[in-house]
């Protein structure tokens, strides 16, 4: 009997993959997520969503000697572009034979679709392959320009008002809160991931810095020495 997809397993599958390559991964636990996964080493992050890696029905009578998968990437099949905006890949899990495929995001057509070939056919590359997660660099931050925000008061405004802010232009900030909120990894390694963060990103020691004056005792200042 043939496995039934259910994206409850297979977000902790794709976890465990991840993790067995070393990598440190966080799940992203919010409500309907456009992206289930973030995974971080030491100079890569990337968004993961995760989808099934069907069957593609329309090969089902094809004389090809290997087998065809498709991908729908959007969420109940709705079509709807912004869903992808805030993802790098999606990977797409078969529970019937354990494969998966790695794919880009701008990869997919309108309809959040992509046809992935087993062989040497259409996007054989991305079959069974990590090798594109291992090539993704993160983009150098692009400075912000000068905006209303500058003035921002950490006694009246939150911390969600000025994540929001910096997001417009740089999403390291949500990336790092992910890490330290839902990351797997130690104490320790996530203050290795702080001064990372802090040193490649200006945005996040503008936050940090901020945060700390704003709320000096709260648990990150002691768990991590903000």
């Amino acid at each position: 009997m043939q496995k039934r997809y259910s994206l409850e397993a297979a977000i902790p599958k794709v976890a465990e993959m991840l993790r067995d390559k070393g990598l440190s991964i966080a799940i992203n636990s919010g409500n309907e997520p456009n992206y289930h996964l973030i995974v971080n080493s030491e100079d890569r992050a990337a968004r993961i969503r995760i989808c099934h890696l069907q069957f593609d029905e329309n090969y089902n009578n094809s004389a090809l000697p290997y087998q065809v998968y498709k991908i729908k990437a959007y969420p109940n099949g709705k079509r709807d572009s912004f869903t992808l905006r805030s993802v790098d890949f999606v990977v797409g899990y078969n529970p019937h034979d354990g494969s998966f495929a790695c794919v880009p995001a701008h990869i997919f057509n309108n309809q959040g679709i992509a046809c992935i070939h087993q062989k040497e056919g259409l996007r054989h590359e991305y079959y069974n392959s990590w090798a594109e997660l291992n090539s993704f660099t993160i983009p150098t931050v692009v400075q912000r320009q000068q905006t209303s925000r500058e003035g921002y008061d950490p006694k009246t405004g939150s911390d969600y008002e000025f994540h929001r802010d910096v997001m417009e232009e740089d999403d390291s900030v949500e990336r790092l809160m992910i890490m330290l909120e839902h990351g797997t990894v130690s104490d320790e390694d996530k203050k290795e991931l702080i001064q990372r963060f802090r040193t490649n990103y200006p945005q996040v020691d503008k936050w940090l810095n901020q945060r700390a004056d704003d709320k000096p005792n709260d648990e990150w200042s002691r768990r991590f020495g903000i």
